[in-house]
């Protein structure tokens, strides 16, 4: 599954902490990618999964960030790369992004709202303010 190169930069860490403590992550798997979604998440967090399986659509995989719409200042400084299609529902935002997802994942993510507490330790000394700074907001 592909992946995308989320930077190092400050906002980068921002964007993480941000999403570390606010991101739901949510997968609707058709029959047709169902073993091979699972087998990828089994593979990159060791553990099982049981995303929502539609039942008329056997060939839909979507890979969806849910997020309560912050701050204007807050989503100033939200850094996602520039592919990535940010959609504000006005109390909601979404992402639908396969690659972002799997990124996130390969950070530490789970899916649902679980993530892990060890993403912080993954975090480079020099951006670690900015991943606490971005978890409080």
């Amino acid at each position: 599954m592909r992946t995308l190169d989320l930077g190092t930069s400050a906002d980068t860490y921002f964007t993480l902490g941000f999403l570390s403590r606010n991101a739901k992550l949510v997968a609707e798997v058709g029959h047709y990618y169902l073993q091979a979604f699972k087998d990828e998440y089994l593979g990159k967090t060791g553990e099982q999964v049981a995303p929502y399986i539609p039942q008329n659509k056997p060939n839909q995989l979507e890979l969806r960030i849910f997020f309560k719409t912050p701050s204007e200042d807050v989503q100033r400084r939200l850094s996602f790369p520039s592919d990535v299609r940010v959609r504000d529902y006005g109390a909601d935002t979404r992402i639908n992004n396969c690659a972002l997802f799997w990124s996130l994942i390969g950070y530490g993510f789970k899916m649902g709202r679980r993530h892990s507490r060890m993403l912080r330790e993954a975090v480079p000394d020099q951006y670690k303010a900015s991943f606490d700074i971005g978890l409080a907001a």
